[in-house]
């Protein structure tokens, strides 16, 4: 995709975050806020965080894992 805009030395890569959070209730507002999902119940944004990431529970915090895609290139001069 980036090739078609004309970039060079293009590069991407997938890295793996996590973040921690003391309690289930704080991510979960933490991402409806993030994302704007004020619509949804905070019930209903627990569960898709649940379904769709992998969640870690510790006994002094909850791990939630994450990737981002990271993609640069150059544009010629």
């Amino acid at each position: 995709l980036m090739h078609g805009t004309g970039l060079e030395q293009v590069d991407a890569a997938v890295l793996d975050f996590t973040w921690n959070f003391p309690d289930e209730e704080l991510m979960t507002e933490f991402c409806r806020r993030l994302f704007g999902l004020y619509r949804a119940e905070p019930a209903q944004v627990h569960e898709a965080l649940h379904s769709h990431l992998r969640i870690e529970r510790h006994a002094d915090h909850i791990r939630m894992h994450w990737s981002l895609l990271y993609a640069q290139g150059v544009r010629p001069l």
